[in-house]
C-alpha cells in the first residue's frame, strides 16, 4: 500500500529523473562488462599468440631433421650416380 501512495505522490518530473538515474546505473553496468570483456579477449589474444608461437617452434624443429634427410638422401642418390639407379 505505501509503494502505491508514493506513486500516486510522485511528480512526472521526479519518474523522469528517477527513470534516467536508472538508465545511467544500466549504462555504467554494461560499460563495466564490455571492459571486463575487452581486457579479457585481450589476454586471450596474447595466450593464442603465444601458444601458435610453441607450435610454430615445434613445427620448425619437427620438419628440420626431415628436410635434412631428404636432402641427404638426395645427396647420396647424385654421388651414387647411374649404377644406384639401376640397382
Amino acid at each position: 500500500m505505501a509503494a502505491d501512495e508514493m506513486k500516486s505522490d510522485v511528480s512526472p518530473t521526479v519518474a523522469l529523473f528517477q527513470k534516467a538515474h536508472a538508465s545511467l546505473v544500466t549504462l555504467q553496468r554494461v560499460d563495466e562488462q564490455i571492459a571486463a570483456l575487452a581486457e579479457k579477449r585481450r589476454k586471450l589474444q596474447a595466450e593464442l599468440r603465444e601458444a601458435q608461437s610453441m607450435l610454430n617452434e615445434e613445427i620448425d624443429r619437427a620438419a628440420t631433421p626431415a628436410e635434412e634427410a631428404m636432402r641427404i638422401a638426395a645427396g647420396a642418390r647424385r654421388n651414387a650416380g647411374p649404377m644406384a639407379e639401376a640397382a
